[in-house]
């Protein structure tokens, strides 16, 4: 089992379910045993065998303990606000990140977004060889 090394809150990860190569991120807060993520149907907050869901996680990065009032305020609004899942722009990374104080940006929809600016490019190539 991995953990984040110390007793800090910490980024979490692991596989989506379903047998995805994507990561569900969360925050964990080991003092009081639990993970707040984001799902579709909402803001979750579980102990962290729920997030596991049976599956190995690993830590993805530590807050510093000075971040960790910032944290609690974020974590208190998510839960009045309920906010809402938007795969491109509110998933589970931007959430985790947005929850520790960081940017809410999304390294899997980054991903996908260069992936599929490279697509077009090529097949913008491809037409232009062709004429």
């Amino acid at each position: 089992m991995l953990l984040p090394q110390s007793n800090r809150i910490a980024i979490i990860a692991r596989w989506k379910l379903g047998g995805s190569t994507e990561e569900h991120w969360g925050v964990y807060v080991p003092a009081q045993d639990f993970v707040i993520h984001l799902l579709p149907e909402g803001v979750q907050v579980t102990d962290l065998a729920g997030f596991k869901q049976g599956q190995v996680h690993w830590p993805v990065k530590e807050i510093g303990d000075n971040q960790a009032f910032g944290v609690f305020q974020r974590i208190n609004e998510a839960m009045a606000s309920g906010s809402n899942y938007r795969f491109v722009d509110w998933n589970c990374q931007n959430f985790a990140n947005w929850i520790v104080g960081e940017e809410a940006i999304s390294p899997s929809v980054r991903k996908w977004a260069v992936f599929g600016a490279l697509v077009a490019l090529g097949i913008a190539v491809a037409k232009a060889v062709a004429r």
